[in-house]
């Protein structure tokens, strides 16, 4: 995604399961205005965050009876079936299940998604490499072990 370069892993993780999580809201057309928010929280560019949104729509279809079964379960009550009466019972208990099932997985998909980013990020396992005494680094004073003058005779040649 373009409008995460340059993002440290910490926020590219935070921004990868918030959006996951909120993609999953059971309640229709709420996930939106849910990623808006955060992402004014984060302050941070919306585009990626309603883009997993986006991606985790058909899991917000898939998971509303899964989570409204949950949060029945979690609330103690019997698992209702969803008629146009009893739509409000089976939302509130599907919202139950979500917060009870899915902000607890958002938490480690978290975890899990920064262990991935820092260990595929160049660089992140190895020390830093301390610049000589002169302060230049050795990329700037020769590039692949052989001199600026030699590096640029050989690439004029080989434009020739």
């Amino acid at each position: 995604m373009a409008a995460t370069a340059g993002l440290p892993p910490q926020r590219m993780a935070l921004i990868l399961a918030a959006g996951l999580v909120i993609g999953v809201f059971p309640v229709m057309g709420c996930p939106t205005a849910m990623c808006l928010v955060v992402a004014y929280a984060l302050r941070t560019n919306p585009a990626p965050l309603l883009a997993v949104n986006h991606v985790a729509s058909p899991l917000q279809i898939a998971l509303v009876l899964p989570l409204a079964r949950a949060g029945a379960w979690f609330c103690g009550a019997a698992p209702q079936r969803m008629t146009a009466l009893r739509l409000a019972g089976v939302l509130a208990h599907a919202v139950a299940g979500w917060a009870c099932v899915c902000v607890p997985l958002g938490v480690g998909a978290y975890f899990a998604l920064l262990a991935l980013l820092v260990r595929g990020k160049p660089g992140a396992n190895r020390p830093e490499q301390a610049a000589p005494a002169h302060g230049r680094s050795r990329i700037s004073s020769s590039i692949c072990g052989i001199s600026k003058t030699a590096w640029f005779r050989q690439a004029a040649a080989r434009s020739r």
